[in-house]
């Protein structure tokens, strides 16, 4: 899936894989749903987080989406690269669950659901959901998942 050129011109907060990110945001794909977990502060939201030391993005993302959601993935696909308010660059990705089990004992989330209808205008709305889904870019990313599910779901 090529979700990145199909996302460019959006308010210009998107931006071509130029600049290596700092941090990485996950769209765990199970089921026909999605895998969200809630964060004891902000709420239900994707994987997502920093880079470590010695870690590529994809690595990043798989021991993010471990640590928030329990889910081991199998295939990643690279959708965008985006600039934060803060100058800081994001990678997204869609990526396959190719197993469910426990969070480690550190994580810091405390509740996982499998959400098969959360639009960005449900996510916008819902007090629930954590202000890193409220934002411009769960609005561009939702068409590109309905697409990769609907893609799934036809193999």
């Amino acid at each position: 899936m090529q979700g990145g050129g199909q996302a460019t011109g959006v308010n210009t907060i998107w931006q071509n894989a130029k600049d290596p990110p700092v941090a990485v945001l996950i769209f765990p794909v199970l089921l026909g749903g999605v895998l969200w977990g809630k964060h004891p502060l902000r709420g239900w939201e994707v994987p997502g987080g920093k880079i470590e030391e010695g870690e590529n993005p994809e690595q990043a993302a798989r021991r993010e989406t471990w640590e928030e959601v329990g889910a081991l993935l199998g295939r990643l696909h690279w959708l965008a690269t985006y600039e934060t308010p803060d100058k800081k660059t994001k990678w997204i990705y869609l990526a396959d669950v190719e197993d469910v089990g426990a969070r480690p004992g550190t994580s810091e989330i405390v509740d996982v659901r499998l959400m098969l209808n959360m639009t960005p205008q449900r996510a916008r709305t819902d007090p629930d959901v954590s202000f890193i889904m409220k934002d411009q870019v769960y609005e561009v990313v939702w068409p590109l998942l309905l697409s990769y599910l609907a893609e799934k779901e036809n193999l």
